[in-house]
């Protein structure tokens, strides 16, 4: 299926490639740079501040998942929040030093 030629103005716009570029530059345009300062996470010798979090909690996590649907589609580990819900009591610490660790390391696994 051919996309038809793009007309912009007195300009025509006939090869994929060319369509692909304006479509993408009118629907997706770069973003600004954003304007940072010199008090923007990074202090005077040059070295990141980060943001004081309060401590995860398992009571937090529990509660999340636990407000959760049930009936929610599985995310990419193919585990449903039903199951979940139903396995806590058996690794609910492991999911809680999961989270938390993340958290500290700042890192998300990708499974």
């Amino acid at each position: 299926m051919d996309v038809p030629e793009l007309v912009m103005g007195a300009q025509r716009y006939q090869s994929d490639e060319e369509k692909a570029g304006i479509l993408m530059d009118t629907f997706f345009p770069t973003p600004p740079t954003p304007e940072t300062s010199e008090d923007d996470n990074v202090n005077a010798s040059g070295q990141d501040q980060t943001l004081e979090w309060p401590q995860l909690t398992k009571h937090e996590v529990k509660r999340a998942i636990f407000r959760s649907s049930s009936d929610k589609a599985p995310g990419p580990d193919g585990i449903s929040f039903r199951v979940w819900k139903e396995l806590w009591p058996v690794v609910g610490d492991h999911l809680f030093w999961l989270y938390s660790t993340s958290l500290e390391l700042r890192h998300t696994p990708k499974q």
